[in-house]
């Protein structure tokens, strides 16, 4: 056998703490108002006028008699022998039958709706204190016995409790009659009408749900367009092989920034030239600790370094494949051309002689290898001499082979760099959402059908989204939400319990297939649903 423990359940009310007092914060939260003193004093005299109405058969017809019989002028045998006593019982009977007729259907309206006639026409209310429900018959008929005990002192006593809202302290202007029926007055025209079911509904689960959580506010990746502003990521920059994050070689001593940027490290700084200046030769063996060789060429056309061109191979009497040689081969003289102004380099003033022979040797040379043979800064022909119509005139020198340690791909890609640095990434703007009360999300654009089952009318365009109801709150076609450049409009379709908007917590009821603008911020009222429009 499984034995369950039944902890109970909290039956009290909501706005009531563990010793059943209400809370009044709880009650202004879901938006009542206390009834004002000056319709209160109204409502009561319209009640008192009409009981007053009710008695002039009273006063008018039988009075006089009955005076006089109260008062010894007339016996009870004159009394009952007159001649007008039919027309005295007539009038008595008119004006008793009425007032209890009235009395009983005020009893009832206020037990039930909360309205006498008084306040029916000023716009008040009767609640139950705990519930803000209706007071029930039974309370409703305490009041009013209290009301009439205290007639024992005539005048004064209706007088004080009837006053005695002006002495609560509170601020609900509760009186003497309200603590005795557990009950409270509030304005139904310039607040929430308690007997209104749906919209108390709605207010109550607003008050009890919780707060939507803010979404988190992620750093823009886009550059900053102000110079100097600090920058919350900066990525590295892209090499020629097109991966995002890799660093290329930079300087001694520079700290390339990736990643999350510093104030001060967050200015891109300009890339560091890829090319030796004239005044400093580049020099590939200072990188890779290997022998100096002579520079590659920028010339597309030109060969790689460690393989013979074919006119070479030709003069030394070698065949003509990719092998490499065992010492340099004395470079082919090139016609004298106009003399250019460099545009990246010199050729290096002093000939360069290896100190050591070249670490990998496959193959050894027929011919005993030959010094390079030196010359002067004349005779060296500048590179990128030659016009761009014209094909190259002679192979460039050829060079020992070089381990692919020595080759930087910063080389013979730099210019790929240079491209991406400036480029701006455009950040579109967030998509506007529908956000339900349950959690759901709607994405808006063109025109969006939602309710129960929406459909399309004919020669209509639009998305349709279903969403459940239980309570059967919400319309098969309830609204329709159109997003065009920017603009949001809410279009009521006739639905059933219509559609509201509630913009800086003023609520704006639609009318049905009227137009009415939003706002991302805003709260759609779909019977019992909520829906708040927002950026996904």
């Amino acid at each position: 056998m499984i034995w369950s423990i039944d902890e109970g359940r909290d039956t009290r009310p909501e706005g009531v703490d563990e010793d059943g007092i209400p809370d009044p914060a709880y009650a202004a939260s879901l938006g009542l108002v206390p009834a004002p003193i000056g319709r209160r004093i109204a409502a009561t005299l319209v009640d008192a006028a009409v009981y007053a109405l009710l008695a002039l058969p009273l006063v008018i017809g039988a009075s006089p008699r009955i005076v006089s019989l109260l008062t010894g002028a007339v016996s009870w045998y004159g009394f009952v022998n007159h001649p007008d006593f039919v027309l005295t019982l007539v009038f008595t009977a008119a004006s008793v039958v009425l007032t209890l007729a009235f009395t009983i259907v005020q009893l009832v309206l206020h037990g039930r709706k909360g309205v006498t006639l008084g306040k029916a026409l000023t716009g008040l209310r009767t609640v139950n204190v705990a519930t803000l429900a209706s007071p029930g018959f039974g309370r409703v008929l305490l009041r009013g016995v209290v009301l009439y005990a205290s007639s024992i002192v005539p005048v004064v006593g209706p007088a004080l409790f009837l006053a005695s809202p002006l002495m609560d302290r509170t601020g609900r202007r509760r009186g003497w009659l309200d603590l005795v029926g557990r009950t409270w007055l509030v304005d139904a025209t310039n607040g929430l009408d308690p007997y209104d079911v749906k919209r108390m509904r709605i207010a109550r689960k607003t008050v009890s749900a919780d707060p939507i959580a803010e979404q988190q506010v992620l750093p823009s990746l886009a550059t900053p367009v102000q110079h100097g502003a600090p920058v919350a990521y900066q990525p590295g920059a892209r090499v020629s092989a097109g991966v995002l994050g890799v660093a290329r070689p930079h300087a001694p001593g520079e700290q390339q920034t990736v990643g999350i940027a510093s104030s001060q490290a967050a200015q891109p700084s300009a890339p560091a030239p890829q090319q030796p200046t004239p005044s400093a030769p580049y020099r590939p063996g200072e990188l890779s600790g290997m022998p100096d060789v002579p520079p590659v060429p920028s010339s597309p056309f030109a060969t790689p370094s460690g393989v013979p061109s074919a006119p070479q191979l030709a003069q030394a009497g070698q065949p003509s494949v990719g092998v490499p040689t065992a010492s340099p081969v004395a470079p082919q003289q090139v016609p004298q051309q106009a003399p250019v102004a460099p545009q990246q380099w010199q050729a290096p003033q002093a000939p360069v002689v290896p100190p050591t022979p070249p670490l990998a040797q496959p193959v050894p040379q027929p011919a005993p290898a030959q010094p390079p043979v030196a010359q002067p800064p004349a005779a060296q022909a500048p590179v990128a001499q030659a016009p761009v119509a014209q094909p190259p005139a002679a192979p460039a020198p050829a060079a020992p082979s070089v381990p692919d340690a020595t080759i930087v791909p910063s080389q013979l890609h730099a210019d790929d760099d240079d491209e991406d640095l400036g480029a701006t990434r455009i950040v579109r703007p967030r998509a506007l959402v529908l956000e339900l009360d349950d959690g759901a999300r709607i994405q808006l654009g063109g025109r969006v059908l939602i309710g129960r089952n929406p459909t399309l009318q004919p020669g209509e365009a639009g998305t349709l989204v279903p969403i459940p109801d239980d309570t059967r709150s919400v319309s098969k076609t309830h609204v329709a939400i159109d997003v065009e450049g920017g603009t949001i409009q809410v279009i009521d379709r006739h639905s059933t319990n219509g559609t509201a908007i509630v913009h800086g917590g003023k609520e704006t009821r639609l009318v049905g297939g009227v137009p009415t603008r939003a706002e991302v911020g805003d709260t759609v009222l779909l019977g019992d649903r909520r829906a708040v429009i927002s950026r996904g």
